[in-house]
């Protein structure tokens, strides 16, 4: 029987076939040289037929060359778009074997080095096992009207969910999960879209699990994705989530290690 690996890392992608594999060539390169095993399953959201097959196609060639202490295993699919958050949820559920779930965004923001730095960082324990959430804090490169944006969603979360809203950068796409936590967060997550990190964070706070924010290097990647215009939406699931949240009863603190 083959041994489960130490992470099993899920990247959510729509219409990503020309900048994902770039990037998870990368990944996959570092990942195999690394002191541990990690399972990278992409799982691909309602994306154009064409474009589903053009990545499926890049990835068949990454698949061959994968080795080493890294598995890349076969695409998952949505058929329709159900969100970001869907497609963590449906990779993180296949595959409940790994000591550790974690998701990184296919855009290539975050570096393949980076990434191997902080799963190595979460595999040592030296501060017990606590949830890593990756925060833009470390060398950042991104637009001024992109940084604006994320200034107004975290001012929008802290004025939303007040002593709850998480105390650091929420978006940044890298978190990683003890599966023993997993288990337990399953059930409160129902955030399916670009919010599932403000949740998985909240209910990281409801069950009082310890989490460590690292600071990372981060670069905008070109793409379609306009934080403005995506802005009515995403603050309608802001409200959706906060009317959800408030009407269950938050009452245990994290111990959020500094």
């Amino acid at each position: 029987m083959e041994r489960a690996a130490d992470f099993l890392l899920v990247i959510p992608a729509h219409r990503e076939h020309l900048r994902l594999p770039p990037f998870l060539g990368e990944l996959t390169r570092a990942l195999s040289k690394a002191p541990f095993t990690t399972e990278v399953r992409v799982v691909d959201d309602g994306s154009p037929e064409g474009e589903w097959q053009a990545l499926r196609k890049a990835m068949e060639a990454l698949r061959r060359e994968a080795g080493g202490s890294c598995r890349l295993a076969e695409p998952l699919r949505h058929p329709q778009r159900r969100g970001k958050g869907a497609a963590i949820l449906t990779g993180w559920r296949l595959s409940p074997a790994a000591y550790w779930v974690a998701f990184i965004d296919a855009d290539g923001a975050i570096p393949a080095s980076e990434a191997v730095r902080l799963l190595g960082l979460a595999l040592a324990g030296d501060v017990g096992t606590p949830a890593l959430f990756a925060v833009r804090a470390g060398t950042v490169r991104r637009r001024a009207g992109r940084r604006a944006a994320a200034l107004l969603f975290a001012a929008a979360v802290r004025l939303l969910f007040g002593r709850l809203s998480p105390a650091g950068d929420t978006q940044c796409g890298f978190k990683i999960v003890p599966a023993t936590f997993w288990t337990r967060l399953d059930p409160l997550l129902r955030e399916r879209g670009f919010c599932f990190d403000v949740e998985l964070y909240l209910a990281c706070r409801r069950l009082a699990l310890p989490m460590k924010e690292v600071s990372i290097a981060w670069a905008e990647q070109s793409g379609r994705f306009s934080p403005f215009h995506a802005a009515p939406w995403v603050l309608a699931d802001l409200l959706k989530l906060r009317g959800r949240w408030r009407r269950g009863s938050i009452t245990r603190r994290p111990v959020l290690i500094s």
